[in-house]
């Protein structure tokens, strides 16, 4: 009975600690993009839902960029169905 006992609190202990932590976050957030970075970048960009170019990035003032996302590995190939496995820029400008 105490065996018994002791697994039931084991288990709503987990239980409890589980919800009290914050989800994990699925896409890894960055603040700003290292121009070295886009120096060798050779993936797919991609600015307002349209195929882009590294050029046209580094053109674009940071003040008309709502958001951009990094996506690399799977989820690149599965939200944008690239063959390639080197990486995807994502970015929406802000409406004029």
């Amino acid at each position: 009975m105490r065996i018994l006992l002791s697994l039931i609190f084991v288990c709503f202990s987990y239980i409890l600690s589980a919800q009290s932590r914050p989800p994990v976050k699925a896409v890894e957030t960055k603040t700003e993009i290292n121009d070295d970075f886009l120096k060798y970048f050779e993936g797919t960009v991609i600015i307002d839902g349209k195929n882009s170019s590294v050029k046209a990035l580094r053109e674009l003032p940071a003040d008309r960029i709502a958001t951009m996302d990094i996506y690399k590995g799977d989820a690149a190939r599965e939200k944008f169905q690239v063959t390639h496995n080197l990486g995807v820029i994502e970015v929406k400008t802000k409406a004029d």
